[in-house]
């Protein structure tokens, strides 16, 4: 796998390779070994004598200031749908439980982004979605 990093001095590529306990790092030219351990959203990496805590983004959070929460929920990875308590013409308010997904072994409550009425739901129970299929859409809050 190829991770890229933000640091100090600027964007840096790993090619990471083996298991968490024991990883070979790839980095401009040198390898290196390193291990990890995942508590929640924190990952540390252990490599040459340091700890670096890194927090993991969550793909699921829907807040989006930029655009007020967007008028569409996308799978945020493969996965299967289980629930879906969502119809056309609803309303709902922003953090509604519209559906639920399964994936990587584990449930995942997709909510509404923001207050409005549905126009389009496209997913329905069984259904094996991949990742960035628009799954519901709201009417356009017309801004």
């Amino acid at each position: 796998d190829v991770f890229c990093i933000e640091t100090p001095e600027g964007p840096v590529n790993l090619t990471v390779s083996g298991s968490s306990s024991d990883l070979t790092v790839l980095s401009d030219g040198h390898r290196f070994r390193a291990s990890t351990l995942r508590h929640g959203a924190k990952i540390t990496v252990f490599a040459g004598g340091h700890a670096h805590a890194f927090t993991v983004p969550d793909p699921l959070d829907l807040e989006d200031e930029a655009t007020g929460g967007g008028d569409r929920i996308a799978a945020p990875m493969t996965g299967l749908i289980k629930t879906v308590d969502a119809e056309p013409g609803a309303f709902v308010s922003k953090g509604d439980a519209l559906i639920v997904m399964e994936a990587m072994k584990m449930e995942h409550t997709l909510r509404a982004p923001r207050d409005g009425v549905l126009s389009k739901v496209s997913a329905k129970p069984g259904d094996q979605v991949e990742e960035g299929a628009v799954l519901v859409s709201l009417e356009s809050d017309g801004d």
